[in-house]
Formats: C-alpha cells, sequence, structure tokens
C-alpha cells in the first residue's frame, strides 16, 4: 500500500476538522495494530460492505432492529460482576418457519443451530442478538443495510463513517464504527492531552481509561469519547474511594456529579478501596474494546507532529497536560511559587512536553529527575506570566485557583527581585 500522500498532516486536518481515514490509512496504524497482534485489519469507507457476522444461506436477512441493554454475567475471577451491555437483536423470522426447522419435539436452546445464536419469542416473530456490545452512538442499522454472501451477513457501513475490521483465528468478525472526520478543535486537544496525561497507554490490553478526582476533567472527557462515537452507556465508572474516607457517601457523591452528564447507576461498578495510597477520592472511565484502543493510541503517538508546529493546538494540548499531570508548587515559607511541575517518567515524553512548552514562549527549567518523581520543571516569574495569559491552567479549578492565588503574592515584590 502506497501511503506517502498521507504523511504529511496538514493534508489531513482541513479547516480544523481531523479526516481519520487518511489519517489511520497509514504505515504507522498497521506497524501499530500488528504490535498488538492484529493481523487483516481493514479500514473502509461509508457505503462499502463491512463482514457483520457468520451466516448461512437458508436464514432470513434481518426485518427489524433494536438496541437493549441487558446484564451479561462474567465467570471466573470476574463472576461477582454484572455488566450492562448495549446488545442488537433483529427480527428474523416467523415461530411456525423456526419451528419448521427442527425435525424433534427438545426445544432448540440456539437458532440456527451451529452457529448458536441466542434468541427470544416476541409476538410470535423470532428475534435473534447479532451483536452483543453495539456501543456506538447515534448508529441504529437498518434491515436494508444488510445482505448476505458466502456466508457472511455483510452490513453498508452508513453515511459519515468508517468500518475498521479484522478476521480472528476463529471466524469471528470484529470491527468498529467511528465518525469519518473529527473536529479537530480547542477541546479535542484539551482531550487529547488529558488522555495523554490520564489515560491508559499499554499495547497489551483492551481497556481505554480515564482517571482523575475533578469533576469537571471526567464531564470533559464523557464528551471527549462521545465525539470519537462512543455512547456514554458503553461508558462504565468504577470509583476509587481512600479508606480513610466514608465509602458508601463518597460513591453517592460520584453518582449524584456524573448524572450531570447522562451517567446511570446502572454504569458503576464496585469501588475499589484496596490503594492505602490513595489520599483523594476519584473515578476511572472505562470502555473495552481493542479496536477502539488502537485507534486511541494512535491519535495520541501520532497527532505530536501537528502539535508541536500549530501554537492553538499547542495550548490546548498543554491545558490538558497540565490539567492532568501538572500540580502548583508553592513555598512554604514565601508563600511564592516555587515551581508548575509536569510529571513525566518518559525522557521522550518529557522532551516533548518542553518543546510544546518552548513553543508557547515558555523556557522549562532542569528537569526532575527523582526516580519516581521525574518531571518536566518550570520556574521563573516571566514563565508564570506566560502561563497566565495564556490560561494554561484553566481547565482544572483548583489548580487555576491555586495558580492565581500565589501569584498575588508578587505584586509585593520588588520589581527584579524574584528568581
Amino acid at each position: 500500500m502506497n501511503n506517502k500522500k498521507f504523511n504529511k498532516l496538514k493534508d489531513i486536518i482541513y479547516n480544523k476538522v481531523l479526516d481519520l481515514y487518511p489519517f489511520l490509512n497509514r504505515k504507522e496504524f498497521f506497524k501499530l495494530t500488528k504490535r498488538m497482534n492484529i493481523d487483516n485489519i481493514r479500514i473502509q469507507r461509508e457505503g462499502e460492505l463491512l463482514k457483520f457476522r457468520r451466516w448461512e444461506p437458508n436464514w432470513e436477512l434481518p426485518k427489524e432492529i433494536n438496541i437493549k441493554e441487558e446484564t451479561i454475567k462474567y465467570g471466573s475471577s470476574r463472576k461477582n460482576q454484572d455488566i450492562i451491555k448495549r446488545t442488537l437483536w433483529a427480527k428474523i423470522e416467523k415461530l411456525e418457519n423456526f419451528q419448521r426447522r427442527w425435525s424433534s419435539n427438545k426445544t432448540p436452546r440456539y437458532w440456527g443451530n451451529q452457529a448458536k445464536i441466542p434468541y427470544q419469542i416476541i409476538k410470535s416473530d423470532v428475534w435473534c442478538k447479532i451483536h452483543d456490545n453495539w456501543f456506538f452512538t447515534g448508529i441504529i442499522p437498518k434491515p436494508k443495510e444488510f445482505i448476505y454472501n458466502n456466508k457472511w451477513l455483510y452490513y453498508r457501513i452508513p453515511t459519515g463513517y468508517l468500518g475498521i475490521s479484522y478476521i480472528s483465528s476463529d471466524y469471528h468478525s470484529h470491527f468498529i464504527l467511528l465518525p469519518s472526520s473529527i473536529k479537530a478543535d480547542n477541546f479535542f486537544f484539551e482531550g487529547l492531552g488529558l488522555q495523554q496525561g490520564d489515560g491508559t497507554q499499554s499495547l497489551s490490553d483492551v481497556h481505554v481509561t480515564f482517571t482523575n478526582a475533578c469533576e469537571d476533567l471526567i464531564y470533559h472527557q464523557i464528551e471527549w469519547f462521545k465525539r470519537l462515537g462512543i455512547s456514554k452507556k458503553a461508558l462504565r465508572i468504577l470509583p476509587e474511594i481512600p479508606t480513610s474516607l466514608n465509602i458508601e457517601k463518597e460513591v453517592l457523591k460520584w453518582k449524584t456529579a456524573l448524572k450531570v452528564s447522562g451517567i446511570k447507576e446502572y454504569q458503576f461498578r464496585k469501588a475499589k478501596i484496596n490503594n492505602r495510597n490513595l489520599k483523594n477520592s476519584l473515578v476511572q472511565i472505562l470502555f473495552h474494546n481493542k479496536l477502539f484502543k488502537a485507534v486511541y493510541l494512535h491519535l495520541l503517538y501520532n497527532l505530536r507532529k501537528e502539535i508541536i508546529k500549530e501554537k492553538s493546538e499547542c495550548i490546548n494540548y498543554i491545558k490538558g497536560i497540565l490539567a492532568s499531570e501538572g500540580s502548583v508548587k508553592v513555598r512554604k515559607d514565601s508563600r511564592l511559587l516555587s515551581a508548575i511541575k509536569i510529571s513525566a517518567s518518559r525522557e521522550d515524553t518529557r522532551d516533548f512536553y518542553k518543546n510544546c512548552l518552548l513553543n508557547l514562549g515558555i523556557i522549562p527549567s532542569k528537569d526532575e529527575l527523582t526516580k519516581g518523581s521525574e518531571a518536566v520543571m518550570i520556574t521563573k516569574l516571566k514563565n508564570y506570566k506566560k502561563i497566565l495569559e495564556m490560561n494554561l491552567l484553566s481547565l482544572h479549578p483548583k489548580k487555576q485557583e491555586r495558580f492565581i492565588n500565589t501569584l498575588k503574592n508578587y505584586q509585593t515584590i520588588r520589581k527584579g527581585g524574584v528568581n
């Protein structure tokens, strides 16, 4: 595949809209998916036919589609967890036709014999579950969008979306539907910075998360995931509560707070309370999907070239970084700022943050390199003034308040007397 024409991000982001097809159809994305053990991956445009699931020639095509919310019970170490998933059901055929296909009097457990598709009878019609985790927002398939061909049910990708898929070794189709384009505005780059700081980046699992104690940032990222095509109903919320606090009270606090963003009580998992190092009550947004994880990581890894050269995007990205990984350090003896600290254990990450800051006219000091506390350090009043002018701490209300209140103390210092 020739990807030369997609190598320049200026050809992909046009008028602040990120066109996902050329952005994903690049060697970097295919290398990433290989590292995640995803083979034979395909990227398809709207209108193209996506392999939906295995099907048989004697089965009728869907006649009506419905989305349900179901409780899924896990086994093994997760047997106590009840997970609510959005499932896709299709009306297939009349009950009399279904019964005619079975020769014995024994009630069949599954529709379709060897395919083992769960079914239910509703008003003499047979409905079958055709997808067990329909997490896409705003998409309800139409019967006319399905066709049969060579033992597969195909789905025509709807207008405004693209499909990413692969077939696993057991011949199951795995796919996601994403908006064809994403608004690449201030909000988007803020969210990218927040995910860089407080989101998971492991290649070894299927989890996409964001963890924080600030309600405003949780609200922000719930909407950020929605913009990428993930339904709010697909998100799960895991409270993490220090043992020193009232667990029930803290969980209720988060449930009440997140109602504002449309999160329902059933989306909460049992609170995690075994972290003895935890000082503040926080929550984690969780979403599980291997293909979406690949897209998400590709966004984090490969928009850096765009961020570093565009000042407005750099500003909003750094806002997200400071809100997630930044801290305002104050000298106890003088109530003046000692530093703005951006935690980052990896040297290449610190180097990228420093290049972003230099692009904004902020000159970092020498890195903090104490093991477990590695960070980019920002000192000097002239840098603090630039942070204030660009409102770089505004995403996190408490950090912003602490920063501004501390800056007021500089008014009593002689000109030139501040380091």
